[in-house]
């Protein structure tokens, strides 16, 4: 399939995508090479400011403002950054001004989590976007590590007139400033304005995403998505799921090192202390995202990640030594990665655009009240020990994993109330009453669709031009699933293709020799997908020898995905 005049580049004789996986996978690099190292430090610098305003209290921050009691909490409300507003922060001389710029920062820094989701999946497929959010999401743990060790070295300072918290925030400031005119000069706007990508390369990217689509029906806005959204049960408990794990980020942010020195240590120490916390944040978000890839289920990553964060924050409360109330600390910061998996969720459950894009806002805005409300749990009158906000982490955090079984029960009954509908799709199929496929309408959501089914998995099928096989591809599409079907010619693609409508959850690849393992692990490897069904064999009605060219290229070529798909460790069934 040739790319068209619309499509952005050159006319229909423009190159097709790549159909060993290798030359995108080139591509790609180049990409993560320019773009991610950008989005991670908007990240890392989006949340550093977060972490330095934790450290700067233990430096004296409230003494030297003359803060009053409960006013640390209104501050902590307004965590966010950017720009010369950071360098401000050294010259505020009273609760007034520094609350000013905190408000100011927040409304500068609001647009910097959804704006980044929107730069990955301009990028990159979905697949593809899951892992490079967990590696720009990981940014929050590189700033808890970089914001201790820039806590302590200010510390060194010993000039009164200036003192080491805003010397740490100039620092913090010309470094953001920096970033910034990197981002603006080279964070390309769109893939058509990336230099450092050749037309060809720009109309593979293009295509890549093209096949990757959920749908083709236009973006635009509808009540009735927004009035379902309203009603759906899954909604509600992303809001309730979201509101409950970032209420105790109101600790890691900005109480975490008043906590650690709350265990007598003083201020440089507790800013060390603090820095196996980032640890744990990369830790997690990146097995998490990782693990994705090789499809294991998210809910249970999200629960797997909030049991040894719900044991932190029973430690954190009421262990009776030190050492064991420190790893409480540690173990909390697991509670950060799911919110990324969360985003993830909406992409795979959600269907139509308007509804996603409400829903997603809604994620965010559960995000906004749930770093308001977690900063308010730690009262000036529980101090030193804040026992009352402790317990808050420790319930909300149970009720976390509580919400998170709720939406797998809950995607488990809609998927056997659907079962029914795809059933009898199929029957009217067999019967001839019905086409095979349908082009994906955008605005059909998935409580209307009753034919969807909740994160789909992606189903490989070989010899993809085959009688037998076409078959099982319209099933497989009538369920819901994703499917990547395998040919050994270019000119076959195009009319497989067409057998299905041009359905968006179909991709058609080339292996062209069906005996070489290293072919099929070249073309699935990059897609892990979730199941194989082998169906190639080389069938055709005028064989002469049916050893020679019939049974054993089709044993060599049983053996060949075989040995590919126990390199790829996605894949569960064959």
């Amino acid at each position: 399939m040739s790319v068209s005049d619309d499509e952005g580049y050159g006319s229909s004789q423009a190159p097709l995508v790549p159909r060993d996986g290798v030359e995108l996978q080139r591509i790609y690099r180049k990409i993560d090479w320019v773009v991610l190292p950008l989005m991670f430090m908007c990240y890392f610098l989006e949340f550093l400011d977060k972490i330095l305003i934790g450290y700067a209290n233990v430096m004296g921050l409230e003494k030297d403002l003359r803060l009053g009691p409960g006013q640390f909490q209104v501050l902590g409300a307004n965590v966010f950054l950017w720009g010369v507003l950071v360098c401000c922060m050294a010259a505020a001389r009273d609760f007034a001004g520094i609350a000013v710029l905190r408000t100011l920062l927040g409304v500068l820094e609001a647009v910097v989590a959804p704006a980044l989701i929107m730069v990955t999946t301009q990028w990159y497929t979905k697949r593809q976007a899951v892992p490079r959010m967990g590696l720009w999401y990981s940014g929050i743990g590189v700033g808890q590590i970089v914001g201790g060790l820039i806590s302590w070295a200010a510390q060194h300072a010993r000039n009164t007139s200036f003192q080491s918290w805003r010397i740490m925030f100039a620092v913090a400031g010309v470094v953001n400033v920096v970033t910034g005119v990197a981002v603006f000069f080279l964070l390309p706007k769109s893939l058509e304005s990336a230099k450092f990508l050749s037309d060809k390369e720009k109309a593979i990217v293009q295509q890549s995403l093209l096949m990757d689509q959920a749908g083709n029906g236009k973006k635009v806005f509808r009540w009735s998505g927004i009035r379902e959204a309203l009603v759906d049960t899954q909604v509600l408990l992303f809001f309730v799921f979201t509101l409950a794990i970032v209420t105790p980020s109101g600790f890691i942010t900005t109480f975490s090192a008043v906590v650690i020195r709350s265990f007598d240590f003083g201020p440089m120490e507790a800013a060390l202390l603090n820095m196996p916390s980032g640890a744990m944040t990369i830790i997690g978000t990146t097995v998490s995202t990782v693990a994705i890839l090789y499809n294991f289920p998210r809910w249970l990553g999200i629960v797997l990640l909030l049991i040894p964060s719900m044991l932190g924050a029973g430690l954190m409360s009421f262990a009776k030594s030190k050492g064991a109330a420190l790893t409480g600390v540690y173990l909390i910061n697991l509670d950060i990665a799911p919110l990324v998996l969360i985003y993830s969720m909406v992409g795979a459950n959600v269907q139509g655009y308007t509804k996603k894009v409400f829903v997603t806002g809604a994620v965010s805005f559960a995000n906004a009240c749930g770093c308001i409300i977690g900063p308010q749990t730690f009262r000036p009158q529980d101090a030193p020990q804040y026992i009352p906000a402790k317990i808050t982490v420790f319930c909300v955090t149970g009720l976390g994993i509580v919400v998170v079984v709720l939406l797998r029960i809950l995607y488990g009954v809609r998927n056997r109330c659907n079962a029914a509908a795809r059933r009898a799709a199929m029957d009217a199929i067999a019967r001839g009453e019905a086409e095979a496929t349908k082009v994906l309408n955008e605005e059909e959501t998935d409580l209307k669709n009753k034919k969807f089914i909740y994160a789909p998995a992606l189903v490989a099928v070989t010899g993809a031009n085959g009688f037998i096989a076409q078959h099982c591809i319209a099933a497989l599409l009538e369920k819901g699933y994703r499917v990547v079907g395998t040919v050994r010619s270019e000119a076959r693609i195009d009319g497989v293709k067409q057998a299905h409508g041009s359905h968006p959850k179909l991709s058609v690849v080339t292996v062209s020799d069906i005996t070489s393992p290293r072919q099929y692990l070249d073309v699935l490897g990059p897609l892990s997908p979730a199941a194989v069904l082998h169906l190639a064999a080389p069938f055709h009605y005028n064989a002469t020898d049916f050893e020679k060219e019939l049974m054993v290229p089709a044993v060599r070529g049983s053996t060949a995905i075989l040995e590919a798909c126990a390199a790829i460790k996605s894949v569960k069934r064959v």
